[in-house]
């Protein structure tokens, strides 16, 4: 059986990534930032293109999935806040495990508290992780499937609903 010991390491490594995701927004902000590109690309190039009716219609559509976009990105930086907060939870109850595993050392641990602590070290934050992924994809989806079916329209008809 290990000993408390032999968890000071891994929950080091617990601290450092409970108060990295706490303080950068990584998961979302990798999501988000491709779709912004393909935004801003895709009206840039019908900036400079002929004016046609088509191409206007087109870009308008895109402006609007723009602003679509500008939206969600908030709703999306309004629901990772609590996600920050948990993750500084986590480095914190880490570092306190820390301090518990660093007293008792040479103790041998439990199977409930060897499980415990693999948990509060790293499962936490992969849960946590995961939720962000699955939050970002659900209100990224639509804007990706509008944005898709904008780039591929070839007939001359309005590409977007008048919501």
């Amino acid at each position: 059986m290990p000993t408390y010991g032999d968890f000071a390491s891994l929950l080091q490594l617990g601290v450092g990534i409970g108060i990295g995701l706490s303080l950068f927004r990584a998961p979302v902000d990798i999501r988000t930032a491709k779709l912004e590109k393909v935004l801003a690309a895709e009206i840039l190039a019908l900036k400079g293109s002929g004016p046609t009716e088509f191409r206007a219609s087109k870009r308008r559509a895109l402006q609007k999935l723009r602003l679509g976009y500008a939206a969600v990105r908030q709703d999306l930086e309004r629901y990772q806040h609590p996600f920050m907060i948990l993750a500084a939870l986590g480095a914190f109850a880490n570092l306190a495990a820390l301090v518990f595993v660093s007293l008792y050392a040479q103790q041998t641990a439990s199977d409930y508290a060897t499980y415990a602590l693999i948990f509060v070290s790293s499962g936490y934050f992969l849960l946590l992780l995961l939720l962000l992924e699955v939050i970002a994809r659900w209100h990224l989806g639509p804007l990706k499937t509008r944005l898709y079916r904008i780039q591929t329209s070839t007939e001359q008809r309005p590409l977007f609903d008048a919501d």
